[in-house]
C-alpha cells in the first residue's frame, strides 16, 4: 500500500465483514442450487452420473470438496438455523460442514449454543 494511504482499521474491518457475509450467502445459495440439482437428478442431463461427478467435472471441485458440498446441501433443508447462522457469519464453513454431519432438525439449536 502507498505510504500516503490512510486506512481506518474499523472501517476496513467493516468492509471485510461485508465480504464475509456476501461470501457466506453466496455459498448458501450455491448449496441450495446443488441440493436442487441433486434432488432432481438434473446432472444426468449434463452428462454426469452423480452430483459429485457433476461438481468435479463441470465446476472443477476437488473430490473432497464435492463430497462435503453434497453432504451439506442434502442436510441443509432440515437445518434452517444452521443455514441462517452461516449466512450471518455466526459460524464458519468448516463448522457448518462438521455440524451438518451430526445435527438434526431436533438438535441443531443445541449444536449452535455448544
Amino acid at each position: 500500500m502507498p505510504a500516503t494511504s490512510v486506512i481506518d482499521a474499523h472501517a476496513l474491518h467493516d468492509q471485510i465483514v461485508v465480504c464475509v457475509l456476501n461470501c457466506n450467502r453466496g455459498r448458501l445459495s450455491l448449496l441450495e442450487h446443488i441440493g436442487q440439482m441433486d434432488e432432481l437428478r438434473l446432472y444426468v442431463e449434463l452428462g454426469c452420473s452423480s452430483i459429485e461427478h457433476y461438481l468435479q467435472k463441470k465446476l472443477k471441485f476437488k473430490k473432497s470438496s464435492a463430497w462435503s458440498h453434497k453432504a451439506v446441501a442434502r442436510a441443509l433443508p432440515e437445518l434452517p438455523k444452521l443455514g441462517k447462522a452461516f449466512a450471518n457469519a455466526e459460524i464458519a464453513w468448516s463448522t457448518l460442514r462438521e455440524m451438518a454431519q451430526v445435527a438434526t432438525g431436533r438438535t441443531e439449536q443445541q449444536w449452535l449454543v455448544s
